[in-house]
């Protein structure tokens, strides 16, 4: 079991996150506005401890004289108390889970945990599951998946109940101070990108400082810019459609080539109007989409399955949103929808249903402040950047 840690150091994380969320709740959008529970009594603790037929895990124990239950603390994560010990839907649920995942002899010596799911603890339900409920066993705090057991990154597990908190606490801590500076505002820009936003010359400066600290030894993805007369022309050949975000863009960098995913090489002018290197990504796409199907139809008949409705040509879906060339990512080509400025996926877009995901972060701004924060992740999160 996990050692105690004391009633007071319970106190101050808890205070601490009940701080953090309040600052959440003023920002997201989903967040409910609860607080934890009074502590349970001690006729509380052994009436639940009498229902399971076993003391309860010290630190488990120490937390429900502080919070006995806390719905929603973060998000769709619920602290179960006393009252959810031993009876009720949630914590017939969590044995079910249990004997799912712990009923493995094999992953069980693999983890060194009892093939027993009644030597197992609920304490966080995750009502959604998607990312499990946090179980304690041997004293381990452990994250359980609707898909798969867990522990299998290290960072889903603890040594304990407080680790698993002060992670919570960490985590709430590192949400709310982006979501009060704005979004992408991550420790590189060190200002609040609500009331200063940067410039699209420092947005691209910024990539460059990024690609620089992930790969030192690659050239700069940063060109001249172009001039009023390349860009005049390009507005002209547009018919107009060349948006103010994107014309600043190419009069800072004509042309931006990176290497990362999502990010791609955004065109130069005379890539635009040319065109070449867009019919180019088109026609791999289709042999991609043709190789893909193909595939499919071979897996579905395998299985005495129907052959799989055919994707519409590539030529013909690239022109169901209207839109500007933008950027080249592998296959994936990005247009500049002409309808609200949005950085699109031509071909992404049309496919996925509307609000199953993101497929845009907004306009030329927003799109490359995306960016940074996908160079920033896919270089390993460095905390070397200038501003951090």
């Amino acid at each position: 079991m996990g050692a105690a840690v004391g009633r007071e150091a319970w106190q101050e994380l808890i205070g601490r996150m009940v701080v953090q969320k309040r600052r959440l709740v003023e920002f997201r959008e989903y967040e409910s506005d609860t607080r934890p529970n009074p502590g349970a009594s001690e006729e509380q603790l052994r009436a639940a401890e009498q229902r399971l037929g076993r003391e309860l895990d010290p630190q488990y124990r120490e937390l429900l004289t502080v919070a006995d239950g806390w719905e929603y603390f973060d998000l769709s994560y619920s602290l179960l108390g006393t009252e959810d010990l031993g009876l009720g839907a949630r914590w017939a649920s969590g044995l079910m889970q249990a004997d799912i995942w712990f009923d493995d002899e094999e992953w069980a010596e693999e983890v060194g945990a009892p093939n027993d799911p009644e030597q197992y603890q609920l304490v966080v339900e995750n009502d959604i599951g998607y990312a499990g409920n946090i179980f304690l066993f041997a004293g381990r705090a452990t994250r359980l998946g609707t898909g798969a057991a867990v522990p299998l990154p290290p960072e889903m597990t603890y040594p304990d109940l407080y680790s698993f908190f002060s992670a919570e606490l960490d985590s709430m801590i590192a949400e709310a101070d982006q979501a009060t500076l704005g979004e992408y505002s991550e420790p590189w820009w060190g200002r609040n990108l609500r009331t200063h936003p940067p410039a699209l010359a420092e947005i691209v400066a910024k990539i460059d400082e990024l690609h620089a600290l992930g790969r030192p030894d690659s050239p700069s993805p940063v060109r001249p810019g172009a001039t009023d007369y390349e860009l005049a022309l390009l507005h002209r050949n547009l018919g107009g459609y060349l948006h103010p975000e994107h014309r600043e863009l190419l009069s800072v960098s004509n042309g931006l080539c990176t290497p990362y995913h999502g990010v791609g090489d955004i065109l130069s002018v005379e890539e635009i109007l040319d065109g070449t290197r867009w019919r180019d990504m088109l026609v791999r796409k289709q042999i991609e989409d043709d190789r893909c199907y193909h595939d499919q139809v071979l897996y579905r008949r395998d299985s005495d399955l129907p052959d799989p409705e055919p994707l519409a040509p590539v030529a013909e879906r690239i022109g169901f949103i209207p839109a500007v060339p933008f950027a080249i990512s592998g296959t994936d080509p990005q247009g500049i929808d002409t309808r609200d400025g949005h950085v699109r996926d031509l071909l992404m877009d049309v496919t996925v249903a509307r609000g199953a995901h993101r497929t845009s972060a907004g306009g030329v701004r927003a799109h490359l402040l995306h960016a940074c924060w996908r160079i920033w992740w896919e270089i390993g999160c460095p905390s070397r950047v200038a501003g951090g």
